[in-house]
């Protein structure tokens, strides 16, 4: 799927319901499950690699996820994604 793609979905369903995800938590995990690379989320969303880093970190624990697989899994079960 493609990134601007992805930002349209991730905008129409902001616009339909809460999430205890920040808006850029929810974009970052919609990029993420998409298969974009860290490098192809800086670059979309205009930060350093070292920031989709620490983004990816503090999602995998506010979702409680091992890792960011797990998180995703655990965002789909909870309709977040």
């Amino acid at each position: 799927m493609r990134v601007s793609v992805t930002l349209k979905i991730l905008d129409e369903q902001l616009q339909h319901r809460a999430s205890p995800l920040s808006a850029n938590q929810t974009q970052m995990l919609l990029l993420s499950c998409s298969g974009a690379s860290d490098k192809e989320i800086a670059r979309t969303l205009g930060i350093t690699g070292a920031a989709v880093k620490a983004r990816k970190r503090d999602l995998r624990v506010k979702l409680g996820g091992k890792n960011m697989i797990h998180a995703a899994v655990i965002a789909a079960k909870r309709g977040l994604v």
